[in-house]
């Protein structure tokens, strides 16, 4: 195109004229090789067809060579077509571009927001995550302190059963000593008595009935005595086993709360690692978000560019038709000038004929 000033239309034509003096019927390569002939320059064959056009418009070697007034009505009339044609092109290459350009960047912008709605979403369930991950480290800290508690309460009640045995086996041991104590010592008597009832017979004999009957009724007296002694002797070690049955009654208690809370604690593991690979699963979740977000908009920063480019060669192609319609504005007021000048040589060589 800045080629192309540097050659007039009216050069143009003159050079289609010359082609048409010779017999040859003006062409697009007869122009072409025409002008590079003669100005060493010349113009693409788009350019050349429609300055042909022109040319065949205004009447060809036809064409009015006096300026008259109806110069300017025709050379605006067929350059007006040549400047709607360019500019209708201009739009139709430019606007649909501008379009999809824009399309393309509000379909990145709806994509990030898109990729940041759900990266936000990857937060929240994340955050979820963490607050049930922290609930669940509170839980197993009780359920562990209650296993703890629990396991000291077993421990508590095996010392105290320990003890509570080895008391009453004491108990027991030293209830056996002294009924063999007491039997002993009942049989030693029985046999004192027995010895004295022996060596006394002769005086028993020699007492009274009264005095007999005393002294029976006093030894059954001594023997209901210890029979009472050893029932409750036996009723204590009763108590005793029942005692025993009781705390191992709660220690087997005790060691099935252990179990179960056992099982608990496995199930809150469980449940922890599950949770932990739910969150390794979000984390990753978010970091192929992250990954897409960054490039939405690397992507979205390439079209802007692309846009931003495609803008400045459009407003350069645009400069450019500006930069030609000058150019054919001052060709057409030349021509403008051209024929008032003329219309002032004529009345005054009219007047000079006058005189």
């Amino acid at each position: 195109m800045p080629r192309v000033a540097a050659i007039g239309e009216g050069q143009w034509f003159e050079l289609a004229d010359a082609l048409a003096a010779k017999g040859e019927p003006p062409s697009v390569k007869g122009l072409h090789g025409m002008a590079k002939e003669r100005f060493g320059v010349a113009a693409s064959f788009t350019t050349i067809q429609r300055i042909l056009e022109s040319w065949r418009r205004l009447g060809g070697t036809s064409r009015p060579t006096d300026l008259g007034p109806q110069a300017l009505d025709i050379v605006l009339k067929a350059f007006t077509p040549l400047y709607q044609q360019l500019l209708a092109q201009a739009r139709g290459e430019i606007e649909p571009r501008i379009v999809a350009a824009e399309a393309q960047s509000n379909e990145a912008t709806a994509r990030a927001q898109s990729l940041e709605a759900e990266l936000n979403q990857l937060n929240d369930e994340r955050q979820h995550l963490r607050e049930q991950f922290r609930i669940a480290g509170e839980r197993e800290r009780e359920q562990t302190a209650t296993l703890a508690s629990a396991l000291t309460r077993v421990v508590e009640l095996q010392a105290s059963l320990e003890t509570a045995t080895s008391a009453q086996q004491h108990q027991r041991v030293a209830l056996e000593d002294r009924l063999r104590d007491q039997e002993e010592r009942h049989s030693r008597e029985r046999e004192q008595v027995v010895e004295q009832q022996r060596a006394t017979m002769a005086e028993i004999r020699a007492t009274s009935d009264a005095e007999t009957q005393s002294l029976t009724q006093r030894h059954y007296t001594e023997l209901e005595r210890l029979r009472d002694e050893i029932g409750a002797l036996r009723e204590a070690l009763q108590n005793a086993q029942q005692t025993r049955s009781t705390l191992a009654a709660q220690k087997q208690a005790s060691e099935q709360q252990l179990a179960t809370a056992l099982t608990l604690q496995t199930e809150l593991r469980a449940r922890l690692d599950q949770l932990a690979d739910e969150l390794s699963s979000a984390h990753a979740r978010r970091q192929r978000s992250e990954q897409a977000l960054r490039d939405a908009r690397a992507a979205n920063t390439q079209i802007e560019v692309a846009y931003q480019q495609r803008i400045n060669q459009l407003q350069t192609q645009l400069e450019t038709l500006v930069q030609g319609q000058a150019s054919i504005q001052q060709h057409v007021a030349a021509l403008v000038e051209e024929i008032v000048l003329a219309r002032l040589s004529h009345r005054a060589d009219r007047r000079a004929e006058v005189r």
